[in-house]
Formats: structure tokens, sequence, C-alpha cells
């Protein structure tokens, strides 16, 4: 596998390049069932955890990829850019950040990631999404590269 060094760059470059393309943030990420099987679903880019080549994502902590996850926290992500025919397959670890982490900084993070997807996705800021986060439950993976 390729360090970040050459990834992380690359990447950038690729979504940069296909931002007019509205599905160029999304991107499959298989992890690995209970039963042994391969699970995959598309998931949205919500940027690099800052100062990192961690990618993160947002997800509902009742879907099946966090009990897959907690199962084997490996996964992979595969991701392609049609206009520019570049493919990413970037495989890890998988941590799970939610509300009940002891770490200042990743709960930091959480609170700037809801803040951002807010103001993209939600009319009304960050009071309506961290609302529907926390009665949805919402959790945080990280995908380390």
């Amino acid at each position: 596998m390729a360090s970040s060094g050459s990834w992380k760059p690359l990447l950038l470059a690729a979504l940069e390049s296909n931002a007019h393309l509205k599905n160029s943030t999304y991107f499959q990420l298989a992890t690995m069932a209970s039963n042994g099987r391969p699970s995959n679903r598309t998931v949205v880019f919500r940027g690099f955890q800052e100062g990192t080549d961690k990618i993160q994502i947002n997800t509902d902590t009742r879907t099946n990829k966090i009990e897959e996850i907690r199962h084997c926290p490996f996964g992979e992500i595969c991701w392609y850019f049609a206009d520019s025919w570049e493919q990413f397959r970037i495989g890890g670890r998988i941590e799970i950040i939610d509300g009940s982490s002891t770490d200042p900084a990743k709960l930091m993070n959480i609170l700037t990631l809801l803040w951002w997807t807010s103001i993209r996705c939600i009319d009304g800021g960050a009071r309506i999404c961290c609302d529907i986060a926390e009665s949805m439950g919402v959790s945080f993976g990280i995908v380390v590269g």
C-alpha cells in the first residue's frame, strides 16, 4: 500500500478537478460482516481530519456498518472519478468516534464536522444538525489510510 505522502495529494487534485460533479464526493466503503462476507455501500466524503490523512464520513449508529466495523475494524474504500478516469483504493483501520469518546481532540473534531456539515446540508445551522444527530445517535467514522 502506498503511503499517504503519495496518495493524498493525488486524491485532493482529483477532488478539485472533479468538483463540478455532484457525485465526486461519493465513494464506496467495504467492510466485513460477522458472517465473513464482504459488505459494500456508498458514503459521502466529509473531509480529512485536520492535520492528518484520515478520511471522514458521517453515519448513523443504527446502520449495519457500525456492527461490522466493531466486529472487524478494517475496511477499504474505492473512489472513482468518471471524468478523469481516476480510481483510488485505500485500505486501513476504521475508527468509530462518537460522543462517548474521552479524547478532547476527537470530540472537537465531531463538533467541527457537525458544524460544517450542517451549514452545507441543513437550513438553520448547527443547532438543528446537532439535535438531529443526538436523536439519531450519529457516529463518525474515520478511515485511516
